[in-house]
């Protein structure tokens, strides 16, 4: 039925993550350069989101969960509703307290953990600036849910999905 498979350490996974802070630093550092095929850099990363999220999909289901379990259910979307609610709202609260307009604050703050999109997505919108304070927003969310979910996955696994 479902195979179970060892965790890896809260500080394995922290520091993977850690990592992906390294190469957005490695890169900052290449477009700089001003090298002519980095032009095509934003295209290129469309493309890459939209095979990661196709692969996201192979790995959910070679993992043994079926789109029921990811989808229809209870508690899983009670959490999912929960940190949607608690994210959006500080959104509103960080756009008053930093005087950003609205929109911007409720963007930055609707990335829910996927940096690799909310990124790119709020760089074309609004800038760098916006744009890499969503992507470490959403690694800082990435790190919290890694110190969260293996807590989580012991006491059910949709809760733990709901969670991502």
């Amino acid at each position: 039925q479902h195979r179970q498979e060892k965790l890896p350490s809260r500080l394995a996974m922290a520091l993977e993550s850690l990592q992906l802070c390294g190469v957005v630093v490695l890169g900052f550092l290449l477009g700089l350069t001003g090298l002519s095929f980095l032009q095509h850099a934003t295209e290129a990363s469309e493309y890459t989101l939209i095979f990661l999220l196709f692969l996201v999909g192979i790995q959910l289901r070679n993992n043994g969960m079926s789109l029921r379990q990811i989808v229809l259910n209870r508690r899983g979307m009670i959490v999912a509703m929960v940190v949607m609610a608690s994210s959006l709202l500080g959104g509103i609260l960080n756009a008053f307290i930093l005087g950003l307009p609205l929109k911007t604050g409720l963007a930055m703050a609707s990335g829910f953990g996927w940096y690799s999109l909310s990124g790119i997505l709020l760089t074309e919108s609004f800038g760098p600036v916006i744009g890499s304070a969503a992507f470490f927003n959403d690694l800082c969310r990435e790190l919290l849910a890694i110190m969260l979910i293996p807590g989580l996955v012991r006491r059910s696994r949709s809760t733990a999905l709901g969670l991502c």
